[in-house]
């Protein structure tokens, strides 16, 4: 079974050359819960998922591992 990946999220992040805080405003979560998601310690809804797939142009199978 494949899991949630905040090392893949993170990196897409940054190689789109966006920051956490406008990343946040794309998906309309905090900052904060951005951080704690690519931290690892905090696992994204399903909902928040498909928001954060399109903000980072990506498929959402391909945040996980």
């Amino acid at each position: 079974m494949k899991r949630f990946s905040p090392e893949r999220m993170a990196s897409k992040r940054r190689r789109m050359g966006k920051t956490q805080k406008q990343l946040s405003v794309e998906v309309g979560i905090s900052q904060v819960s951005i951080s704690a998601i690519e931290k690892g310690r905090k696992e994204p809804r399903s909902s928040t998922l498909a928001r954060l797939a399109s903000a980072l142009e990506c498929s959402v199978d391909a945040l996980f591992v």
